[in-house]
This record gives C-alpha cells, structure tokens and sequence, in this order.
C-alpha cells in the first residue's frame, strides 16, 4: 500500500510513434502538469481536496452548459412528475456530488484507514466469500452511482480478487498514472482500447473469470448500438451493455451488484446483494433461449441500478446520454 497523501510516479512509459515533435512537446506538458496537480492534491488532505471538488463541481454545472442542459433532459425523462426545481437542483448537486468524489479517490488511503463505514459487514463479507468460494469466478456489476471508484477500492483493500475494466488514456503516461492510483490497494486492471472500446481479446474477459478472479463492470451507459441489448430504464428503452449477463449464463458464476451511497450527515452506505438468476439459466441452453436470458438478466440489473439510482438521484452522473435509442 502506498503511503496516505502520496503518489509515485510511474516509470515513464513509451509514448505512440505516430506523434510529431510538437505533439510530443504538448502532451508531455499536459501529464506534467495532471502528474504535479495530483501530487499537490495529495498534499493538501482530505477536507481541503472536498472542499476543492465541491467547487469544481458548482462551477462545471455553471460554465458545461452542453453537459448541464443533457442532464436536465435526462431527469426529465426519469422523473416526469417532478418540478422544474427539483431537477434543477438535483443536477447541480450530481455535478458537486462527482467533483467531490473524483477529490477522494486521491484519498483512499485516509479514507479506508479512518472511515468505518467503508468496511464490509460480516453478513457482506460472508456473500462475497461464498461467491468467490465457488470456484467459477464472480461477476460484480454496479454503475455510475455515488463513489464508484471507491466502492472499488473498498472490494480490493478487502482482500477480495478484484479485476475492474478500464479505458486507456490517448497518452500511455496518463493510463500508467492513473493505474497507479486505481491500483494501490489491490485491485487489477483489465485495459480495454480506447478508440474501440474493444477488450483486446474475449479470452482475456473468460480468463479472468477462471482465475477465480471477481471482474467489476459497469452498466449504466449507453454501449452503442451494436455491443448491448434495449431493455427498459426510468420507463425509457435504453441501449445497456449485456457482458455481465452474458459471462454470467455462459460461465454459471455468481453475480453480485454492488453500490457505494454518501450519506448526507457524513460517512457511507455499502449495499452488496447476490443476484438470483439460476430461472434464466436453466433456459438458456438453445441460441434463442440465450439472447432472450442474456435480455431477461440485463433487464433485472439495469432495474436494479434503477432502484439504487432513485434512493439517491443526486448521485448518478446525468449527463451522459442515457437515451440514445428510441
């Protein structure tokens, strides 16, 4: 584990072949400074680097008028029957809400050594043992929702073997970076392209699975129209990655769903629940009876995403554009 409030920077790594002198020269400056921005925020502590992204947060929601105005929409389409007001002021809050989680994820160390909210209970961490017990590998899905990269850190810092899907940066120094942070409790990283957003390869998506390794992905985004299935979401159709649910049927592993709430008066809320999904399965042994398991199964964790999203509105990330598919 690294020292609390420390970075270390990574060993430089080569940068793409195809950048020119000035390229070279302009993306070095920028990691330069993202490497020493960091660096400083570690130093600052805990209650400063808060106080820094609820700023952040308060001024993105003012000057990001494009990302405000999707938001805005979206909240209209989930909760129609809700005031003008009440969207409005549950949007700036989801902005305050990611500034100040994107601050914390600098501070993991202080916060998992200090806050007692962030350890599993005994009945959390019997289900994950029993999951990862079973040989077969888990599937841990979550989304968007309160401090995910958190939730993530708390898993790992656990001693659970936690593998989490990750986008590559367009600068090799900034992924290393980033990894470096992602990564200071235990937690692997699986890279996936950028540009594509392909894994590399399927097998290294099986093979995590049977390495017994616990593999995190996210739901909650629109995964374009050729890499998920439409199922329902806030009442919409909504285009939803369906890997969780297609590992899940294909390999007979358990399937966790997980979110990390903030609780207004200070401290967490962990919420781990095992997904029941043997009906779909057993179904699921012709081609067409897969598809439609693989739709069934995505359809109950986005629902159960959904749940989790309406206890705490302020905490999901709106902006993203959810609703893409008619």
């Amino acid at each position: 584990m690294a020292r609390a409030g420390s970075i270390s920077l990574p060993v430089a790594a080569p940068t793409p072949r195809h950048w020119g002198r000035i390229q070279r020269l302009k993306n070095g400056a920028i990691y330069l400074a993202i490497a020493g921005l960091f660096k400083l925020l570690c130093g600052l502590g805990l209650a400063r680097c808060r106080a820094i992204g609820r700023v952040l947060g308060a001024t993105a929601y003012q000057v990001a008028v494009p990302l405000r105005r999707q938001a805005l929409r979206n909240l209209e389409l989930a909760f129609p029957g809700q005031e003008e007001t009440w969207r409005r002021r549950v949007c700036r809050q989801s902005f305050v809400h990611l500034g100040i989680s994107t601050m914390e994820l600098l501070h993991t160390d202080t916060l998992l050594a200090n806050d007692a909210s962030l350890c599993l209970s005994a009945q959390q961490r019997e289900l994950l043992n029993t999951a990862t017990s079973e040989g077969r590998g888990v599937v841990a899905v979550t989304g968007h929702i309160g401090n995910w990269e958190l939730l993530a850190q708390v898993l790992a810092a656990s001693g659970l073997p936690l593998v989490s899907v990750a986008r590559n940066t367009y600068d090799p120094r900034l992924t290393a970076l980033l990894g470096e942070i992602r990564q200071r409790h235990g937690m692997e990283l699986l890279w996936r392209r950028r540009r594509t957003g392909a894994f590399g390869s399927a097998l290294r998506v099986i093979r995590t699975l049977r390495r017994k390794k616990m593999l995190a992905l996210l739901i909650d985004q629109d995964p374009g129209p050729q890499n998920g299935v439409v199922v329902p979401f806030f009442g919409h159709h909504a285009a939803t990655p369906s890997l969780a649910a297609a590992l899940a049927l294909k390999e007979g592993c358990p399937l966790v769903l997980g979110y990390l709430h903030r609780r207004k008066g200070g401290g967490y809320d962990l919420c781990i629940e095992r997904i029941n999904y043997d009906h779909l399965r057993d179904s699921s042994n012709e081609p067409d009876n897969l598809v439609r398991a693989e739709k069934s199964l995505t359809a109950l964790l986005s629902a159960r995403l959904e749940c989790a999203i309406r206890l705490a509105p302020e905490q999901w990330v709106w902006f993203h554009h959810r609703w893409r598919q008619p």
